[in-house]
């Protein structure tokens, strides 16, 4: 998997069709609040957690959600992965009194 602070690249163990194309691999950007809650409201009211989440994965991934549904599950979780990796944050420890910045 291709990294950096802002997208990855996930390369599936078999092609997916995208539209009208097989794609075997997928370029997914970080999350934004904004991308949360279009989700949800892509999803409808009356979506399940696991809807939210793949019409999620769909927006980063810039693809049609749909196309994800017939994905073999160990490529999905990669998607999982990918989307963690990306929300996670480097944290920097808090600077003590009387440190001096470097």
């Amino acid at each position: 998997m291709a990294k950096n602070k802002r997208i990855t690249t996930i390369e599936l163990s078999e092609p997916i069709t995208v539209g009208d194309k097989e794609v075997s691999q997928l370029t997914m950007r970080r999350c934004l609040v904004r991308d949360r809650i279009e989700a949800q409201r892509a999803a409808g009211p009356d979506a399940t957690p696991g809807e939210v989440e793949v019409t999620l994965f769909g927006l980063l991934c810039d693809i049609p959600s749909e196309d994800l549904l017939d994905m073999p599950d160990g490529d999905y979780e990669l998607l999982v992965e990918a989307y963690l990796f990306l929300k996670a944050s480097p944290r920097q420890a808090p600077r003590q009194e009387g440190e001096s910045q470097s």
